[in-house]
């Protein structure tokens, strides 16, 4: 043991030692060899640095592996085990619980090695099943909101004796003609625009 931690002792001031005679052989070189020298380094830096990250990356997915692995076959054998009393008392029994132990080993493949897209893949029978309900949903008009304003009487105005009347649409006087067929019909309409009037109390109201 003393050899070995003698060994561990002496490591940094060797590699202290390396250190300082790669920097004096690295100033002694031209300015070319330099910069190559320069470049390997980097390089090596990132190569070593993508080989730790591969050789991580497969152990990651060695131990998940396996415990997934183990979590299959602990479902399995619980299955079979289970399976064997349900056969013999209640074998009606045994697809449901097929189906449940299937349905649990699904969701926690997905857990483990997840989509592309990052979300858990839908079984065919559940997709089928989404499918084929389809929510019809039936869209009403919005009731049409109707608002009622009264048109102002049309403008009266006195000439001597007679009242006169003008239309509230465009203006025009009433004439002697749109005057008798209301007082006859209590109904007229207007000469130039075709307006409505009613006749109530012996005044023309717009309809």
């Amino acid at each position: 043991m003393i050899p070995i931690l003698d060994s561990i002792n002496l490591l940094p001031g060797e590699i202290g030692r390396f250190f300082t005679d790669f920097v004096a052989f690295f100033q002694a070189q031209p300015v070319p060899i330099q910069v190559l020298l320069g470049a390997m380094i980097v390089l090596s830096f990132i190569l070593a640095g993508l080989i730790i990250y591969g050789v991580l990356w497969c152990v990651y997915q060695v131990i998940k592996g396996v415990i997934l692995g183990a979590v299959v076959v602990a479902m399995l054998v619980g299955f079979g085990i289970g399976a064997i009393f349900m056969g013999i008392f209640a074998p009606r029994t045994v697809a449901p619980a097929w189906n449940c132990t299937s349905s649990a080993i699904r969701h926690v493949t997905w857990a483990f090695y997840p989509s592309k897209h990052g979300k858990r893949a839908i079984p065919a029978s559940s997709s089928m099943m989404a499918a084929s309900q389809v929510i019809v949903v039936q869209q009403h008009p919005a009731p049409e909101i109707v608002i009622q304003m009264n048109e102002p009487a049309p403008v009266a105005a006195e000439t001597g004796s007679t009242q006169d009347y003008f239309c509230t649409s465009c203006g025009t006087k009433f004439s002697t003609k749109m005057r008798h067929i209301l007082a006859e019909r209590d109904v007229c309409f207007c000469e130039a625009c075709g307006q409505t009037f009613t006749g109530q109390g012996g005044n023309p109201v717009p309809a």
